[in-house]
């Protein structure tokens, strides 16, 4: 009875989940076995012809019979897996574009902006008390310029050829010889110098502006903001340069103006303070000038008064140095007002000039693509994404394709290869296809090689588009995907090329390109391609073999995970063994071989025929005419 009673446990609905739990264990074990398998059959291959097969790690969410296929189609591209993807860095080294550092620059550029707008203000006009707001807002600052110091100390970067340089000691000697010495002083705590200068009892005055001077070196990490900036040609910034939709030429005149501003700011601001150092004695311009009842939007003006008097070298002498510090300062300001002066004429003059310097020709084509979206009406994220390639590829190439064919025409061939080889910051070196090729050949493609960027998530180009073009890849990653799914068959590395199997065909797309990592590409257009089949005919056919050799493996990839999709939705996906999934993958790319053959001569048999009523054409109209 009890036996009996055992065996019609099974039938409840916990039994039944746990049945069902095995049998999708059951599945993902024989799934590794088939990854594995199929993964030693095609990963050497590929690797030969430049690109692989990855697995993607089992995320524990596969619960049903479709593992397998999702398993073996090595990347999907949807809204629910799609991730950007960095280059591994060794533990506690920071990738320079990951997204804790970009958060850390947002939040770093409030920080200065707050440094270089209230911060020289309060120093000089507001009189702060240990423990009060000002006090604490002042010690946040310090520990986040002092995190941003132990931050740089621990960030990679890119170095002239656009390798990533991980190496502690090295990114430790590229900090050492750019900003580490200003970033020690902007970094340092004078907060807490102040708070043990202050708890002494006895303090002369002399101590009491010794222990205000370093308030002056917290200006220093406004220069900071300089370099957040520059660093951020496509991050924080460039997005809210696209958002309130601003002219590059206006853009360069508003950052003029915005550091003429805040220069004049902190002088005026600096003015008050020595005399606030001096504590306001008779040798002081507040107390000549009789200013020490005025209240502080008073004072404030007639600082920037001063500031933009002395600036512009008009000095009305109504407000005067009196002490020496005052009059060094003086002296300083005016000489930086002449600078001033001519920067600004020099930047109007930069935004107006028409000549063909790289800077004013990318000016000029960002005016013409910002003049034409506007008459278009084109959206703000195909603006952004014009505007990007216009500067990558300005910034890369400079002049005309007409130009660099006349130059390059005057100079000998020894010289056009070293040129070719080191031009790119050296892009033809990392390129294995050039590396292995005549020299001749390089002199002759490279230096016309057109380069674009683009970042991740984007297409190269897509399946079934006219193929016109050939990519190199020196930097990044592409995913070679097919149907509706973007199921990859092959990624494609830095150093190798792609695009050219649909080339060598004569077809339409057969993939979409996909660029899985940041990626720096080189085309070669229609024109270079027919300079190689006419002038490298060699060259050509090994091109051509390799494509073939590809489009093969790539067609291999293909069926095995059509199959495998076919084997799920017919529910025999459980059953199969590894040895039958192979026989049926190899006859069905045979099948299409035949089928390939039988189009092939097909055409060639057309052909034929349109040969031969050609040439009965001609030789009747040869008759006609008695030759």
């Amino acid at each position: 009875m009890i036996n009996k009673v055992c065996l019609k446990i099974p039938s409840d609905a916990s039994s039944l989940k746990y049945a069902a739990v095995w049998q999708r264990a059951r599945l993902k074990l024989k799934a590794q076995f088939f990854i594995k398998k199929i993964g030693k059959e095609d990963d050497s291959e590929r690797r030969l012809m430049g690109s692989t097969i990855e697995e993607i790690e089992d995320d524990g969410e596969d619960e049903d019979e479709n593992y397998l296929v999702r398993r073996y189609s090595i990347l999907v591209f949807n809204k629910e897996r799609e991730t950007t993807m960095l280059e591994q860095t060794p533990f506690l080294v920071i990738h320079p574009d990951a997204r804790l550092k970009k958060l850390w620059n947002v939040i770093l550029a409030l920080a200065l902006v707050y440094t270089a707008a209230i911060m020289p203000y309060v120093m000089a006009f507001i009189e702060t008390q240990q423990w009060d707001v000002w006090f604490f807002i002042a010690l946040i600052m310090d520990i986040l310029f002092l995190g941003d110091f132990i931050l740089n100390c621990t960030t990679a970067f890119f170095d002239n050829e656009g390798n990533l340089v991980v190496n502690r000691k090295k990114i430790m000697g590229n900090y050492l010889r750019g900003w580490f010495c200003i970033d020690v002083v902007a970094s340092f705590p004078f907060n807490f110098l102040e708070i043990s200068g202050s708890n002494s009892q006895q303090m002369s005055k002399s101590f009491l502006r010794v222990i205000k001077v370093p308030r002056i070196y917290r200006l220093l990490r406004i220069s900071k903001l300089f370099k957040v900036v520059s660093q951020s040609n496509y991050g924080f910034f460039e997005k809210i340069r696209d958002y309130l939709n601003i002219k590059h030429s206006s853009m360069k005149l508003m950052t003029s103006c915005i550091i003429i501003i805040v220069c004049i700011h902190i002088s005026g601001c600096f003015w008050y303070y020595i005399a606030r150092l001096n504590n306001f004695d008779n040798t002081t311009w507040v107390y000549n000038l009789k200013y020490l009842n005025e209240s502080t939007d008073t004072l404030y003006l007639t600082c920037l008064y001063w500031a933009i008097t002395t600036m512009t070298t008009v000095g009305y002498g109504d407000i005067h140095a009196f002490n020496n510090t005052e009059k060094i300062f003086c002296i300083l300001w005016m000489a930086l007002g002449i600078f001033f002066i001519s920067f600004s004429i020099g930047r109007l003059a930069s935004v107006i000039n028409t000549t063909e310097s790289k800077d004013n020709l990318l000016l000029h084509k960002l005016a013409a693509i910002e003049e034409f979206c506007s008459e278009a009406n084109i959206n703000k994220d195909l603006q952004a994404k014009l505007r990007k390639a216009l500067k990558f590829s300005t910034d890369k190439q400079g002049g005309s394709w007409g130009q660099k064919e006349v130059i390059l025409s005057e100079l000998p061939r020894s010289l056009k290869y070293d040129l070719a080889m080191n031009m790119f910051q050296g892009a033809a070196k990392k390129i294995e296809f050039f590396k292995n090729h005549d020299p001749a050949l390089v002199a002759s493609i490279v230096p016309l090689l057109q380069p674009i960027f683009m970042t991740e998530k984007e297409n190269v180009y897509k399946e079934g588009e006219i193929a016109d073009e050939i990519y190199f890849i020196t930097q990044g990653r592409i995913s070679y995907c097919f149907g509706q799914e973007n199921s990859s068959v092959a990624w494609i590395h830095r150093g190798n090329y792609f695009g050219d199997i649909e080339i060598v065909l004569g077809v339409n797309r057969l993939y979409t390109a996909h660029v899985v990592l940041p990626s720096e590409l080189f085309i070669m257009n229609r024109y270079l391609i027919q300079t190689i089949i006419e002038t490298f005919p060699q060259v050509w056919e090994e091109i051509s073999r390799e494509a073939m050799t590809r489009q093969k493996l790539y067609e291999k990839a293909k069926v095995k995970l059509q199959e495998l999709h076919n084997l799920r939705t017919s529910g025999r996906l459980k059953s199969i063994k590894f040895s039958e999934f192979k026989r049926i993958v190899e006859d069905k790319c045979k099948d299409r071989q035949d089928e390939t053959k039988k189009s092939e001569a097909q055409v060639i048999k057309k052909l034929v025929l349109k040969l031969d009523e050609l040439i009965k054409e001609v030789s009747e109209e040869s008759f006609y005419y008695g030759e």
